[in-house]
């Protein structure tokens, strides 16, 4: 009777193991899918997000020592520096893996990671958007150019000082 007992325990332990493995396996692929992906965006920020620190120091750099070699109808006082906002560039912020792997990224996050990954990915969009707004205000007769240069750059500067808050609390926390 025990030796039936024992049998009967074996393969009870058995099946529960042999359905529970897949299982087991499924959600170990996915948790680790998880990770590899939030690890992909993570970096794909980092790279980002110096970018635009690369181009805040471009242009917050004083031009006060070369205004006879600048366009003075394009240059801005801010703080008692000259910066020269209205130098004809253009920045393209891309987040290739972000683009690239959208619907994975989608469908592998949960809700609430991928609202906080989401939120910087606007916050990037923001600061190109306001970046070309800042340009365009030298090529146009609307308005004052220069004041409304000197607001972008202001709101540039807070776009980026959110996207390090961001970053910050979704790498420490």
């Amino acid at each position: 009777m025990t030796e039936n007992i024992e049998k009967l325990l074996i393969g009870i332990s058995g099946g529960v193991i042999g359905f529970a493995l897949p299982h087991a396996a499924k959600l170990w692929d996915r948790l680790t899918k998880t990770r590899r992906i939030k690890t992909a965006i993570i970096n794909d920020m980092r790279f980002a997000m110096k970018d635009i620190e690369n181009k805040n120091s471009w242009l917050s750099r004083d031009v006060s020592g070369h205004l006879n070699e600048v366009d003075m109808t394009r240059v801005v006082v801010i703080n008692n520096m000259h910066l020269y906002l209205g130098e004809k560039e253009s920045f393209i912020l891309r987040c290739k893996y972000w683009e690239d792997k959208y619907c994975d990224i989608v469908e592998t996050l949960s809700d609430d990671d991928f609202t906080e990954y989401s939120t910087i990915h606007r916050l990037f969009s923001r600061y190109t958007l306001k970046f070309m707004q800042m340009k365009e205000a030298f090529e146009t007769e609307l308005g004052d150019s220069k004041e409304m240069a000197k607001a972008c750059y202001k709101d540039l500067i807070k776009i980026t000082k959110d996207i390090e808050q961001n970053m910050h609390r979704l790498t420490t926390g």
